[in-house]
């Protein structure tokens, strides 16, 4: 046993040098091996395997989601195409010759219009002016 381990009372492990930092002097093999204690070990080996069942949980999930996205893909295309087929002529939403415009009709645009210029510009006499047009109205 090393001075260490015999005071630390511990055992000591070999680990590769993914797991630790290489030791600068010495052979190549002992550059690529570092002794650490066997609890130590135990903990990083447990923490890695953690990380690894982590990572293929992830991966699994991630694996569900796109399946599940490419059926929802579908799902919306199919839709999309049965929207476009029943859509026809019929159903537009264009004004019949029956019906006549409510007796606000033009102020209301008139008032849109005041309001999209006020937005546009942001000048306080726009405002001013929407504001009072509104008055009238609400």
């Amino acid at each position: 046993m090393s001075e260490e381990s015999a005071v630390t009372g511990e055992s000591l492990a070999v680990i590769d040098e993914d797991q630790s930092l290489p030791d600068v002097s010495g052979t190549e093999k002992e550059q690529n091996e570092k002794r650490v204690p066997v609890g130590e070990a135990i903990r990083y080996r447990k923490r890695a395997q953690a990380a690894e069942k982590e990572l293929s949980e992830l991966k699994e999930s991630h694996e569900n989601q796109d399946a599940e996205l490419a059926q929802l893909k579908e799902q919306v295309q199919g839709l999309e195409n049965t929207v476009k087929q029943t859509v026809t002529p019929e159903h537009d939403n264009h004004k019949t010759q029956g019906v006549k415009e409510t007796r606000t009709g033009g102020a209301r645009s008139m008032l849109q219009t005041a309001a999209k210029q006020a937005a546009g510009s942001g000048s306080r006499s726009d405002v001013q002016e929407y504001l009072r047009l509104r008055r009238n109205f609400v």
